[in-house]
């Protein structure tokens, strides 16, 4: 009897585990699989906005504070659901964030004094929900 219960014990425990091994495989799928595209697609964009910020600033000698003033989505509708946002800028710097309706995560993008430790300079950065 007590071998029975034992062996039931640990079988119940073997599933169990393999039950959450899966979810979190699965869960970590989802995310370098099924989020990378909408992820890739607000890289690009955030990109896009940043050839823009140079430009306006050659131009206007400070960085654009409004999103429009740098970036229009493209007419090819590859921007569709990306929001774009300009957190803050200045002559010396500028922070942007990007977001897509179909990914829970977000991307940021910083130059300047508003880049530091965990934010490169010129460099997108994404983080999954």
């Amino acid at each position: 009897m007590k071998r029975e219960v034992r062996f039931l014990i640990i079988t119940a425990v073997i599933v169990a585990a393999a039950v959450i091994g899966f979810y979190l495989v699965a869960k970590r799928l989802r995310s370098n699989l099924g989020d990378r595209p909408y992820a890739a697609a607000v890289r690009q964009q955030l990109r896009a906005l940043a050839a823009g910020q140079e430009s306006h600033r050659r131009t206007g000698g400070t960085y654009a504070a409004d999103v429009v003033q740098v970036w229009v989505p493209p007419a090819d509708g590859s921007a569709q659901g990306i929001q774009l946002h300009i957190v803050a800028a200045d002559a010396s710097g500028y922070i942007a964030e990007g977001r897509s309706g179909a990914w829970g995560g977000r991307c940021v993008l910083a130059v300047g004094q508003f880049a530091g430790d965990s934010l490169p300079p010129g460099e997108v950065v994404c983080h999954g929900d």
